[in-house]
């Protein structure tokens, strides 16, 4: 991903970083750090009640610092996959995402 944005140079082409998909990665978060400095859009995949195809428990605090070191500012958006029902699984992934951006941000001056 990186070597083609890389290539084609624009601003307008950006990266979406889904933070679940790097399963196949041997370091994911190292992944995640090297496609960091062209990310627009972060995607946090969230697992309550089990995933229908894998659970993973994502350190979203260090994802978040890690964009944020990257000079992030673009938007994060939830793709809640688990086995627990919306009405009960969204407001506990935003919980959990708001405590992760908390942790990410802890000490630092608002954006």
């Amino acid at each position: 991903m990186r070597r083609i944005i890389e290539t084609v140079d624009s601003p307008w082409l950006q990266a979406i970083l889904d933070m679940g998909n790097f399963i196949f990665e041997e370091d994911m978060y190292a992944a995640m750090e090297t496609i960091a400095p062209y990310v627009w859009l972060a995607h946090a995949k969230t697992y309550p009640g089990g995933g229908s195809w894998y659970t993973l428990d994502l350190d979203y605090a260090r994802i978040f610092r890690t964009l944020l070191d990257a000079g992030w500012r673009g938007y994060c958006s939830i793709e809640m996959e688990g086995a627990e029902h919306a009405s009960t699984a969204m407001p506990k992934s935003v919980a959990m995402l708001e405590a992760a951006w908390a942790q990410a941000t802890a000490g630092q001056l608002p954006a």
